[in-house]
C-alpha cells in the first residue's frame, strides 16, 4: 500500500480523497494512482478482516485444544499419583503382610522347635546311640549319612539353615530348621547328643563356632578343603579351614582332599578319619531309554562357566564336540537355578548364553530346566552316558580357580547318581581319583575318545555291551548304602568309646533345659555341672597317667640311656661328606637324613646293592630272574616303596583270587560251613578299595579269610594272636575282629607251623632264607622268636625291599645291611652283634661252614637253571647244620631258559634224610618237603 495511506484515520482520508476527486476532478495521474489505490482498499480491508478472524478464530481453537491438554494432563497427573500412591499402600501392605506372615512363621517354627527340642532331648536320654547332624545348606550327603546310621541303629536328628530342594522328614527322626548360626548351637548345646556331625560345602561360621565351642564329640564333613595345597583362589578360607581340620575330634572325608592338605600343609589331623564317599542307593531304576540309534549324554549338577571367565571344568568345548559327532547333550543345572526357588534363577540366561546360543544353532544340544532331586532321579535312566569332566587343556579346560591336587583327589557326587540310573561314565584322566575309581569297577569311558573320529560309534558299541552291564550291576552293589552304611555306624562307635565323655548327662535336665524362660538358667547350671564332670575326668585320667608313667619308668630310664648313646654314636662318626646330618638336614630341607631307616635305605642304597650285585652275580643269575628283577625295579620305580605290597608283592607269593581258582576250592574243603559263612560275610562288609589292581577284590577278602580261618586251626600254640600285618609297604589287608590280616600272612603261619612239625624253632639260633621276597616269612619268625639271627639272600631289588621293610618294622633290632666285602672275618663282628643280616648270593660263599640251623626257600629255585639249582643245594649243604624246608611249584616252566623242572628234578643230597614230600593243603599245585640235614639239633614239635 502505498505509503501515504499509512495513519490513524485510513477511512476518513478516503472518503476525503472520493469527494475531492468527485468536485474537481483532477485528472493528476498522481491522484488518481492515489485514487485506484483507494478503489481497492475496501476489497483488503475486507480481506484483512477475514484474516483477523480466522486468526482468532483458530487462536482461540488451538487456545481450546491447548487448554483441554493441559487439563488432560493434569488429570493424568492426577490420576498417576493416585495410582502410585496406591501401589504404594499395596506393596507396603504385601510387605506388612510378608512380614507378620514371617514373623508368624518364625513365631511358629520358634514354638514347634522348642517342642520338638523337648522331644529331642527325652530321645537322647532315651537313646545314648543319637547323633546330631548340623548343616547350614541341606544336600544328599546328609540324608545318605542319616540312612547309614539308622541301618546301624542310631537315631538321628536333623538341625539345618536355609531351603532345602527336598523333604528331609522321612530320612531323620526329628528334623528342626532354624534361621541363624547362634540358634543352631544354641540348640546344639541343650542337647548335648552323644555325637555332632557338623556339614558344610566349604568353611563356614557356623562350622568354625562348632569347633571352637563343641557340645559333644565332633566330626565335620567339607566338600571342598580350602586350602594352599588345593585351590588358587578364596585365601580368607584357608587359615578357618585349617583351624577347623586342627581342632574337630573327627573328619569324615568324601575323597581324598584331606590326604592331600596332609603332604602339603604343616598340620595336625585329627586322631579319627574315615572315608565315606557319596554311595548310591542302589535303586533299581525304570528303564525308559531314548531313540536306541542315537547316543544321549548327560551332565547333572555344577561345573564353571566361561561366562564367568572360569575354566576350570567347563563344558561348551565339550559340547561342541559332542553336538558335531551328532551325539545329544542334555544339561540339568544345579537347582541353584530352580524357577520356583533357586537363589540364581534370574541369572540363569547370563551364565548359560553361550550354551543357549549354541542350542539355537545345533538339534543336538538341550538345555533343560533344573528339576527337584527326584524328578531328576527317575529321568536320569532314559539315558546313556554320564559324563564328569575337569582340568584338560583339550577339552577347553585350563586350571586357574583349581590346582592339580584338587583334580586329582576330588570326588563327584554326580557317580552316585550315574550309578542308581545305571549309566557308565564320560570322564578324562585329570580327575585322576574318579578316573581310577571307575576304570577299576569298569563303568568308566575315556574321554579322550572323543577327539575320535568315531567315537559315536564306539558309545553305541558300549551302550549296548551286556558286560558294561553286568560291570554297573557290580559298582552299584559294591558302591550302595546298604553295604557301606554300617561301615559309618561303627566308626560313630569307635569316636564316643575313645572320646570322653564332655558332658554329664543327667535324665531329669533332659526336658527341662529346652523348655523357654528356664533354658538359660538350666544351660548355665549344666555347663557348670559339666565342668566339673570334665574336671574330674581330667583328674582322673591324669592320675591313671601318672601310674601307668611310674611303671613304665623304671623300664624306659635303661632304654633311654641306651639310646642317648648310640645317638651320641651316631652323630659323631656319621656324617655326609665333611659336615654332620643336623647341618646336612638344615641346609638342604632334607629331616628324613635324620631317621636312620630312611637314610640308610634310600635310592642310593639301591643303587649301591645293584652295583656290587652286577659286578659280582652277573653269570649266577638265570634268566627268568634277570627279566623278573628288570620287571621289580620297574615297578619299584612306578609305584613306590611305600606301596609295595599292592603291586611287587603280587609276584611273589600274593596271589589274586578269582572265582574257581585252585586255592579257593581247596580251602573251601578245608573249612567248615561255619567258617564259610564267616568269611562270606567278612568279605561282604569290608568295601573294595578304589585304586587297587585286582580282578575280584570280594574273592580276595573271601579267600584269604578263609585261609587264616584254615590257618588258626591248624595253630594249637595260639600264635596267631601275637601277629598282626604290618602298616608298612601298604598291605591289602582285611579286618577280622580286633587284628589285621593279610593273604602273606595267613601263608607264613601257615609254613611256620609245617615248619614246626619236625624243627624246635625255639632252639634255633641261624635261619637262612634264599629269595625270600619282601620278607613275609622272616617277619613272623622275627615276631615269634626275637632271638634269632636271620640271614636273607636274595637279587636286587627284593633285597632292598627286605632290607628296608625289615629295619623299619623292626626298628630297634641291629640290621647288617648289605656290603660289599671279599672276607668274613672283616664283617665277623658286626654280623655276630647283627639280628638281621642282608647278603648277595655270591657273598654266600664266604660263611663259615655249619652257620645255619634252618634253610628256607618258597618258590624260587623253580625259575632257575639245574646247574645254578645245584650250586645252591651244594651251598645249603654245606652252610646248613640243621633242617632245609623247601617249598615249589609242581611244575615249574621256564619260558626264559626254554626249561620246564618237576618236583623230582631237583638235585637232593644223598645223605639229607628226608622227613616228608607233599603236595600243599592249599596251594595243591605246590608241594612242600623237609629234610634233616645235620643232626645238632632235636626234633620238633608234631
Amino acid at each position: 500500500m502505498h505509503p501515504i495511506f499509512y495513519g490513524e484515520n485510513v477511512l476518513r482520508r478516503y472518503y476525503e480523497l472520493r469527494t475531492y476527486v468527485r468536485n474537481k476532478a483532477i485528472a493528476s495521474p498522481r491522484i488518481w494512482r492515489m485514487w485506484m489505490a483507494f478503489r481497492r482498499f475496501p476489497a483488503n480491508i475486507a480481506a484483512q478482516k477475514q484474516c483477523i478472524s480466522n486468526n482468532l478464530r483458530n487462536q482461540f481453537r488451538t487456545g481450546v485444544v491447548v487448554q483441554k491438554q493441559r487439563i488432560s494432563y493434569l488429570f493424568n497427573r492426577v490420576r498417576m499419583s493416585i495410582a502410585a500412591r496406591r501401589q504404594r499402600i499395596s506393596c507396603l501392605l504385601k510387605r506388612v503382610r510378608a512380614r507378620v506372615a514371617a514373623r508368624a512363621q518364625r513365631i511358629g517354627n520358634t514354638i514347634r522347635n522348642q517342642w520338638l527340642l523337648m522331644r529331642a532331648g527325652s530321645l537322647i536320654d532315651c537313646h545314648p546311640k543319637t547323633a546330631l547332624l548340623i548343616t547350614s545348606m541341606l544336600r544328599p550327603r546328609e540324608l545318605k549319612i542319616a540312612y547309614a546310621l539308622r541301618m546301624a541303629g542310631w537315631k538321628t536328628l536333623l538341625i539345618y539353615r536355609g531351603d532345602a530342594p527336598f523333604d528331609p522328614l522321612p530320612y531323620f527322626d526329628i528334623v528342626m530348621k532354624m534361621y541363624s548360626d547362634t540358634s543352631i548351637h544354641k540348640a546344639a548345646h541343650m542337647l548335648q547328643p552323644s555325637i555332632c556331625h557338623v556339614f558344610s560345602g566349604a568353611i563356614d561360621a557356623l562350622m568354625t563356632q562348632m569347633v571352637r565351642d563343641k557340645p559333644a564329640p565332633v566330626i565335620i564333613d567339607l566338600n571342598d578343603i580350602f586350602t594352599k595345597t588345593l585351590f588358587n583362589a578364596m585365601q580368607e578360607r584357608f587359615e578357618p579351614t585349617l583351624e577347623a581340620i586342627t581342632k574337630t575330634d573327627a573328619f569324615c572325608a568324601r575323597d581324598l582332599q584331606l590326604k592331600y592338605v596332609e603332604r602339603g600343609e604343616n598340620i595336625t589331623l585329627p586322631n579319627h578319619i574315615f572315608l565315606f564317599q557319596e554311595y548310591c542307593w542302589r535303586k533299581v531304576p525304570v528303564l525308559n531309554k531314548k531313540d536306541p540309534d542315537d547316543v544321549h549324554v548327560v551332565s547333572v549338577g555344577t561345573f564353571t562357566l566361561e561366562s564367568h571367565g572360569l575354566y576350570d571344568s567347563a563344558q561348551l568345548e565339550i559340547a561342541r564336540r559332542l553336538v558335531a559327532q551328532k551325539i545329544h547333550f542334555h544339561i540339568y543345572p544345579h537347582w541353584f537355578y530352580r524357577r520356583d526357588n533357586g537363589i540364581l534363577a534370574d541369572r540363569f540366561a547370563n551364565d548359560f548364553r553361550d550354551f543357549l546360543e549354541l542350542e539355537r544353532h545345533s538339534p543336538y544340544l538341550h538345555v533343560h530346566e533344573s528339576l527337584p532331586l527326584e524328578k531328576l532321579a527317575e529321568i536320569l535312566p532314559s539315558y546313556d552316558f554320564g559324563i564328569i569332566a575337569g582340568g584338560s587343556e583339550k577339552l577347553g579346560q585350563k586350571l586357574e580357580y583349581l590346582s592339580k591336587n584338587y583334580m586329582h583327589s576330588c570326588y563327584s557326587g554326580r557317580i552316585a547318581d550315574f550309578l542308581d540310573a545305571r549309566l557308565p561314565v564320560l570322564i578324562n584322566r585329570e580327575v585322576a581319583y574318579n578316573f581310577r575309581l571307575l576304570k577299576h569297577y569298569g563303568i568308566g569311558v575315556d574321554l579322550d575318545l572323543i577327539f575320535e573320529v568315531d567315537f559315536r560309534e564306539r558309545l553305541l558299541a558300549i551302550r549296548q555291551d551286556p558286560a558294561m552291564k553286568q560291570s554297573l550291576e557290580k559298582a552299584a552293589f559294591r558302591l550302595s548304602l546298604n553295604l557301606q552304611g554300617p561301615r559309618m555306624g561303627a566308626f560313630y562307635e569307635r569316636i564316643i568309646e575313645v572320646e570322653p565323655a564332655r558332658n554329664l548327662r543327667l535324665p531329669w535336665i533332659g526336658n527341662l533345659r529346652t523348655l523357654p524362660g528356664i533354658s538359660r538358667i538350666i544351660l548355665a547350671f549344666s555347663r557348670k555341672l559339666n565342668a566339673a564332670h570334665v574336671e574330674a575326668l581330667n583328674l582322673a585320667q591324669e592320675k591313671s597317667a601318672k601310674q601307668k608313667l611310674y611303671r613304665k619308668t623304671s623300664q624306659l630310664q635303661m632304654a633311654n640311656q641306651k639310646l642317648q648313646e648310640r645317638l651320641h654314636r651316631l652323630k659323631d662318626e656319621i656324617s655326609l661328606g665333611n659336615n654332620k646330618l643336623d647341618e646336612v638336614s638344615g641346609w638342604l630341607n632334607w629331616p628324613e637324613i635324620r631317621d636312620e631307616s630312611q637314610r640308610m635305605n634310600g635310592f642310593a642304597a639301591l643303587l649301591r646293592m645293584i652295583t656290587i650285585s652286577k659286578a659280582h652275580v652277573a653269570n649266577n643269575v638265570s634268566a627268568a630272574w634277570e627279566a623278573l628283577g628288570q620287571k621289580h625295579s620297574d615297578d619299584l620305580l612306578a609305584y613306590g616303596y611305600h606301596s609295595f605290597k599292592q603291586n611287587i608283592a603280587l609276584h611273589y607269593f600274593t596271589f589274586p583270587i578269582n572265582a574257581g581258582d585252585p586255592q579257593l576250592t581247596a580251602v573251601e574243603c578245608l573249612a567248615t560251613p561255619q567258617d564259610i559263612k564267616f568269611s562270606k560275610k567278612i568279605a561282604q562288609d569290608q568295601a573294595d578299595a578304589p585304586d587297587l589292581k585286582l580282578p575280584s577284590q570280594w574273592h580276595y577278602r573271601y579267600f584269604t579269610t578263609l585261609l587264616w580261618m584254615y590257618a588258626r586251626k591248624i595253630d594249637f600254640m595260639n600264635h596267631s594272636t601275637r601277629l598282626s600285618e604290618p602298616n608298612e609297604g601298604r598291605p591289602i589287608t582285611i579286618k577280622v575282629g580286633n587284628q589285621t590280616i593279610t593273604q602273606d600272612l595267613a601263608n607264613s603261619l601257615i609254613e611256620y607251623y609245617a615248619m614246626l612239625e619236625h624243627v624246635p624253632m625255639g632252639a634255633l639260633v641261624n635261619v637262612l632264607e634264599i629269595g625270600g621276597g619282601y620278607g613275609r616269612n622272616a617277619f613272623v619268625a622275627a615276631t615269634l622268636h626275637p632271638h634269632l639271627k636271620y640271614i636273607m639272600v636274595d637279587i636286587p631289588p627284593a633285597l632292598y625291599i627286605a632290607q628296608r621293610y625289615l629295619s623299619s618294622v623292626f626298628p630297634e633290632r641291629r640290621i647288617f645291611r648289605v656290603q660289599d666285602f671279599s672276607d668274613f672275618s672283616h664283617i665277623k663282628e658286626a654280623f655276630d652283634e647283627a639280628k638281621f643280616i642282608f647278603l648277595l648270593p655270591h657273598q654266600m660263599a664266604l660263611l663259615p661252614d655249619k652257620l645255619v640251623d634252618l634253610t628256607i626257600n618258597i618258590s624260587s629255585f623253580g625259575e632257575m637253571t639245574p646247574q645254578q639249582i645245584s650250586d645252591y643245594f651244594s651251598t645249603i649243604d654245606r652252610l646248613c647244620r640243621g633242617f632245609f624246608y623247601f617249598k615249589q611249584w609242581k611244575k615249574s616252566p621256564n619260558p626264559f631258559d626254554n626249561l620246564e623242572l618237576g618236583e623230582r628234578d631237583y638235585p637232593l643230597k644223598p645223605h639229607w634224610q628226608q622227613l616228608y614230600h607233599r603236595d600243599c593243603a592249599v596251594q595243591t599245585q605246590f608241594f612242600e618237603a623237609l629234610y634233616a640235614i645235620g643232626n645238632n639239633l632235636h626234633g620238633g614239635v608234631r
